[in-house]
């Protein structure tokens, strides 16, 4: 049976949303897990060693050192080990270093770039 990426690789619909669309020639290779450590994993995993590695961008609001926010780009967001959003320092340090920033002068960041914010 059919399985969509997100549910195979076990990504929340902010995750799946920042994955970009196959390149012209891309390949995704899935490979047969092998020995699941939970038989709830999926069956198989992507394998960027036998094709290519899927592209993954995000629009984060940043909130920096003194309440200046800005809207910045984190470019690999599958980079980031699950639970992607519980993360902070691993993002924060991505985010310096893509945009030339101290990473101490990052204090929150907002996931959902605002977009529940009217809901608040």
């Amino acid at each position: 049976r059919p399985r969509p990426a997100c549910q195979l690789n076990g990504w929340s619909p902010l995750t799946f949303h920042s994955v970009w669309n196959a390149g012209n020639a891309h390949m995704y290779v899935l490979r047969l897990r092998e020995n699941p450590s939970s038989p709830f994993d999926a069956p198989y995993v992507l394998d960027p060693s036998l094709g290519d590695k899927p592209r993954s961008s995000i629009e984060l609001l940043v909130t920096m050192r003194g309440g200046r926010k800005s809207h910045l780009t984190l470019d690999d967001y599958l980079a980031v080990p699950p639970p992607r959003t519980m993360q902070f320092d691993r993002v924060r340090a991505m985010l310096a270093l893509q945009h030339g920033l101290d990473a101490a002068d990052i204090v929150a960041i907002d996931f959902e770039s605002g977009r529940f914010d009217k809901f608040m």
